[in-house]
């Protein structure tokens, strides 16, 4: 029961943290989540989100789930990670396809080196 108290504390005050970082308000932030300010005010305090509440919140910040629940792991590279899926995720179709075309010529160039 202590380590499970002390991981929630741990939560609460990285979840500020991240909202305090972040430049929003607490109101802005709910919004963007898609949670109510009141979850917000509940998870700054004692509690710990549903699971897909915290991958939103996760996802939201560019931190892992595992990171917000215990601290551990190195959330910078995650950070990274989430920015790139994020650049990923705004191309338009017409890029994609030629960015698809050209992986799959590489693929059958690679192919082709490996036969040799």
């Amino acid at each position: 029961m202590q380590q499970q108290k002390l991981t929630i504390v741990n939560f609460a005050s990285r979840f500020e943290t991240l909202i305090s970082r972040s430049g929003f308000s607490q109101k802005e932030i709910a919004a963007r989540l898609g949670i109510s300010e009141g979850s917000i005010v509940n998870y700054k305090r004692d509690r710990i989100p549903k699971a897909e509440e915290l991958l939103t919140i996760a996802t939201y910040f560019g931190v892992t789930m595992e990171w917000l629940l215990t601290g551990d792991e190195d959330h910078t590279s995650v950070v990274q990670e989430a920015e790139a899926i994020y650049r990923i995720s705004t191309v338009r179709d017409r890029e994609l396809k030629a960015i698809t075309a050209d992986f799959e010529k590489l693929l059958v160039r690679l192919r082709s080196l490996s036969a040799l």
